[in-house]
């Protein structure tokens, strides 16, 4: 749950909570969705031996809904055995319904069901029409309605020619089909009872940490203008939170439909686009379920630097000149610091307490750039307290069993010097508060300090501090604790890289207690 106080994650038991992972979700060139992905039981071990305990899992509402009130009940039972298998390596599963680009029924789109994603059947957007998919970005090429625009349309040379898949979004007909969802009841009820069925088979594991309502929701029926900030010379042309009342009323809506039957499992909610695209307030006033759910609800958003983005396979990135790579790397910190500290107050405004996992960052190479965007990430949403799942497609194709469709690369697994700021040591579980926590990337020093929980029933209760120990600690691993009547270290677990501290029932509450990490020299 959330400690709205605090600003922090507690479990049931009162011990307070970090999360560290990556997303898993098909994707590919076009953003098709073949299936649900899947990953071995040797991933799954590679990964939490690298310290890492969460993943934030693509389900997809149009693979599960294929016609009106059809639901393809396999899809949901092979999510379940997914979720349930997380379990046995102590991973927990974010549930993310992702869209991106709405629906099939737009180039490159999926997630909505293409049945629930047309825009509204006036003349504007008809055949002919002055706001007729793909407009303003590129004029129709399609001559009916009997089929979606995608179908009829070269979606590839359309990508190509208006600079990648994103482009259907600046597309009047797509703000139109996002804003139906969040004013027309009868599409509202659809998307609830998706959710409703998800919560109900999902609800028995204990393992599910939170359900994601919508990735990256669109604005709706937003005025797009002239300008860069957008896709192929097109931006929004009001404030961004203008949609925040209509994401609000998606939100309600859905969290009534999940609390009929689940009324336990952290919501999560996300600002328009996650919040990555446009640097301003997000202006919710309440989560999902209002005041009295904003210990069951919480605020989660997205962080990229736009200029440190690169999908190309490992050790293939982008090069620039030094003058170019340290204004990048510049921008992106203070890109990432001020996003990090604009998006804690949303969480705050909105009931959180500052709380939040930031469910997409990254998409970097393992170059200069890369790994300063990734360093300066982690860094700050640690500082923050903040949970984050990283975009990496490049992980992905490594993690997903036979890889992502559509990225050509064969799997590889991530290099060492990628892995140093993303396996990063943290504190994973906690018998009380965090104070304060660092931790280099380059000698694996990392220092813990806490007070000790002033409720007896979670003050001796033991702490898990989360590393990896093929990364950071290959000599062997060291750890001191002050003071030393506090408690014990246990040895560093090969499987999923935990260090145990278990307390000594001489600790007192509130008391400091300080654990320092570090790797015995080669």
């Amino acid at each position: 749950y959330v400690d709205t106080r605090s600003g922090r994650f507690r479990l049931p038991d009162g011990r307070t909570a970090d999360f560290h992972g990556a997303c898993i979700t098909e994707s590919s060139a076009l953003q098709d969705v073949n299936g649900l992905v899947n990953i071995t039981d040797e991933k799954l071990e590679w990964f939490s031996g690298h310290g890492l305990n969460t993943l934030r899992l693509g389900v997809h509402w149009s693979l599960y809904e294929t016609e009106p009130q059809v639901f393809n009940q396999s899809y949901l039972e092979d999510i379940a055995q997914l979720v349930s298998r997380l379990g046995r390596y102590n991973i927990w599963a974010i549930i993310d319904m992702h869209q991106d680009q709405w629906s099939g029924y737009y180039c490159s789109g999926h997630g909505i069901p293409e049945f629930y994603a047309a825009p509204p059947t006036t003349k504007p957007y008809d055949v002919g029409g002055k706001r007729a998919y793909p407009l303003p970005i590129a004029e129709p090429t399609w001559t009916s309605r009997v089929q979606p625009p995608s179908v009829e349309m070269n979606c590839s040379s359309f990508l190509r020619d208006h600079h990648g898949s994103a482009a259907s979004l600046y597309t009047y007909a797509l703000g139109a089909a996002s804003q139906r969802l969040y004013d027309e009841p009868d599409l509202q009820a659809a998307f609830g009872l998706f959710w409703s069925r998800v919560a109900m088979a999902l609800r028995s594991l204990p393992n599910v940490l939170a359900f994601e309502l919508i990735n990256e929701p669109w604005y709706g029926d937003v005025r797009l203008e002239r300008g860069n900030k957008g896709v192929d010379g097109w931006q929004l042309g009001q404030p961004a939170a203008l949609s925040a009342p209509s994401l609000m009323r998606l939100h309600h809506a859905l969290h009534i439909a999940i609390r009929a039957v689940d009324d336990e499992t952290l919501l999560l909610f996300e600002p328009g686009a996650g919040g990555a695209a446009y640097f301003e307030p997000t202006n919710y006033s309440s989560g999902p379920g209002g005041s009295m759910y904003d210990t069951k609800q919480c605020f989660s958003y997205h962080q990229y630097c736009p200029k440190s983005l690169d999908g190309n396979e490992w050790g293939d990135a982008t090069t620039f000149s030094p003058s170019v790579e340290a204004a990048i790397i510049s921008e992106c910190n203070k890109g990432t610091k001020d996003m990090v500290s604009l998006r804690t107050t949303d969480s705050s405004v909105a009931g959180s307490g500052g709380a939040a996992i930031v469910t997409e960052f990254g998409q970097v190479n393992n170059n200069s750039v890369g790994l300063a965007a990734l360093s300066v990430a982690t860094d700050t949403f640690e500082r923050y307290g903040q949970g984050w799942t990283i975009w990496s497609v490049q992980l992905m194709n490594w993690l997903q069993t036979n890889g992502v469709p559509g990225y050509s690369k064969l799997p590889e697994a991530p290099p060492e010097n990628w892995l140093r700021p993303f396996a990063r040591t943290y504190a994973a579980v906690i018998a009380g508060e965090i104070l304060e926590q660092t931790f280099d990337t380059q000698s694996g020093f990392y220092e813990l300090a806490f007070s000790a929980d002033p409720d007896l029933s979670v003050r001796y209760l033991n702490s898990t501090i989360k590393c990896s120990p093929s990364v950071h600690y290959k000599g062997g691993i060291r750890s001191s604790i002050s003071p030393i009547e506090a408690g014990t270290v246990l040895d560093v677990s090969d499987r999923f890289g935990d260090l145990i501290f278990r307390p000594n029932d001489s600790l007192q509450p509130n008391e400091r207690v300080t654990i320092k990490v570090w790797r015995v020299k080669d």
